[in-house]
């Protein structure tokens, strides 16, 4: 009789404890599932409450639904062998250039890159002289730039970098 009250008052109190977790619940307006040939996916719109959290290295934005966003534009490669990529993009502090070749930078005779804004002036010019190298962007405002890379003055591969607070 004893056991059977202890078991009765434990399951009480768990199912209690935890009829009150949900889990991404919030007031929207519109949301739903879409599905297609290609796969599905969620979606939710009119979302009220968020959370923004800014930090030294970023920013993070609590909510339901928040995307996970990588933007990769450039102009197709010229006949170069150089293979780059450039990211985090859209970026708040700092963008990475990555030749995908470490040898791209002993075979080069010079390689550079240089920032612009779209009126075309010139915000940084750097000699590339390692695989991974830090472009920072910290310091602009909220816009697109160019990121042009070139091998002996000739242009190689442009993208553009999206800067975001």
């Amino acid at each position: 009789m004893i056991r059977q009250k202890t078991l009765i008052t434990i399951i009480f109190f768990l199912t209690c404890s935890l009829s009150g977790l949900y889990a991404q619940s919030d007031v929207l307006s519109a949301g739903g599932d879409a599905t297609g040939s290609s796969g599905s996916v969620a979606y939710s719109i009119g979302q009220v409450a968020y959370t923004n959290i800014d930090g030294e290295d970023g920013r993070i934005s609590l909510g339901v639904q928040q995307p996970n966003l990588f933007i990769m534009v450039g102009t197709e490669e010229t006949l170069s062998n150089i293979s780059a990529s450039v990211f985090p993009n859209p970026s708040a502090s700092t963008v990475f250039l990555k030749l995908e070749n470490g040898e791209q930078l002993s075979t080069s005779k010079s390689l550079t890159f240089g920032l612009y804004d779209l009126n075309g002036n010139m915000l940084l010019h750097e000699t590339i002289s390692d695989p991974l190298t830090t472009i920072p962007v910290s310091h602009l405002s909220n816009a697109v730039y160019l990121l042009r890379i070139t091998e002996d003055n000739n242009e190689i591969r442009t993208f553009k970098i999206f800067k975001t607070n």
